[in-house]
């Protein structure tokens, strides 16, 4: 796809025009407001999905069977299932069916066997319903706003933002106006761990942070960041829902890849707007990265009262900021990032050992042995030793 094509389509994104479905769709909203002002339970909404059925589908001649379905509904077991009851078959079995697909958490409900991310536009007017899902979802908002419900706080997301929520999360979210335009991106957990933690393991204090609040540790329900209508995350976006939807050989590694650029492009450019939900065990301000960057930065020789000063805190909040953030005392972060820089650098094979004790902060040969020692369980030669065999 050239440039020009790209604009285009990021224009009707921008400025999304209602499909035959959705306009189906908004006529049943209209019909039932029942279920405009609240968040449905996952049994409400299968009986309003039969409901749509019964009286919006085939049995009113609109044939919405013969229509072809968005990407979002194409993955995994409850794909097959709606098109069954589009055409026309509600039979128990089907409506039995729909109600356990519609409750379930499972993978495979929404994935087929060989994907590992699931991709598509949401469709505007569906109700919000509670759901708690097996596997990582990411939102990104094109146009209009988002409501999004967790347990304890409603948030809305605007143009330009993106929402990951773990598994687990009791969540519901809808898209009730026209011009709403909202891609999401379904992720197993086996797969999140690829194109996500591989990647930054070994990077920064906020890629640490991030996959801490993700991996289920403190209740943290969400990461929200503001990429200001970034282009580049939105073309990243694009592509990844091009490819989901045109699928064919090398489709499930392409867009692993994809997936992994667009992590490491929100990063880069917007881990500083990041956002965590408010009643999550961790504390989280978005002026809190500038800290951390700074302490990563200058690891080596950095005080808790050099990094207080120079951020407007106390020693006491800083010292309260870093446990939150990383769950370490500063003591144990510091040494922990001079420790790590030091096993580089002697893999490197390029400094000498006295040169790498004061790189990371140490006066003298004879301290950081100890400290190498106690962190790593041995010297730093049999450290060097150990890894060549590996």
């Amino acid at each position: 796809m050239n440039l020009s094509d790209y604009q285009l389509a990021l224009d009707r994104l921008h400025h999304p025009q209602m499909s035959v479905i959705e306009t189906g769709l908004k006529g049943c909203w209209q019909r039932r407001p029942d279920v405009q002002s609240r968040v449905l339970t996952a049994r409400e909404m299968a009986e309003y999905m039969l409901w749509m059925a019964e009286n919006f589908g085939h049995n009113e001649g609109n044939d919405l069977g013969e229509i072809p379905l968005p990407p979002m509904l194409q993955g995994g077991e409850i794909a097959a299932l709606g098109r069954s009851l589009l055409s026309g078959d509600g039979d128990r079995e089907n409506r039995a069916k729909l109600s356990t697909l519609v409750q379930s958490s499972a993978e495979s409900s929404f994935f087929l066997e060989a994907q590992d991310i699931s991709a598509g536009v949401f469709l505007r007017y569906l109700p919000a319903y509670w759901r708690t899902d097996d596997y990582f979802e990411l939102y990104y908002v094109y146009a209009g706003t988002c409501p999004v419900y967790f347990d304890k706080e409603q948030i809305t997301l605007g143009p330009g933002s993106v929402l990951l929520i773990p598994p687990g999360t009791k969540k519901a979210c809808s898209c009730p106006s026209d011009d709403c335009c909202v891609h999401f991106c379904l992720i197993r957990k086996s797969t999140f761990a690829q194109v996500f933690w591989a990647h930054l393991s070994e990077q920064n204090l906020m890629s640490r942070f991030f996959w801490q609040a993700l991996s289920g540790e403190g209740g943290v329900q969400y990461l929200r960041f503001e990429t200001g209508g970034d282009v580049k995350i939105e073309a990243l976006m694009l592509s990844l829902l091009r490819e989901y939807s045109k699928g064919g050989k090398y489709s499930s590694p392409l867009l692993n890849s994809l997936m992994s650029s667009f992590f490491l492009a929100l990063l880069q450019e917007h881990e500083e707007t990041a956002r965590i939900s408010k009643h999550s065990v961790f504390r989280w301000k978005p002026e809190y990265a500038a800290l951390l960057t700074e302490l990563e930065a200058r690891f080596a020789d950095a005080s808790l009262e050099e990094l207080a000063a120079k951020f407007g805190y106390s020693r006491r909040q800083v010292i309260r900021i870093i446990q939150d953030c990383t769950g370490e005392s500063f003591t144990q972060l510091q040494t922990r990032l001079r420790m790590e820089k030091a096993a580089r650098m002697l893999k490197a094979g390029a400094a000498s050992v006295e040169d790498i004790a004061l790189e990371v902060g140490f006066s003298d040969r004879t301290s950081f042995y100890r400290a190498f020692k106690k962190h790593f369980g041995c010297t730093p030669k049999a450290y060097c030793q150990r890894r060549s065999l590996e």
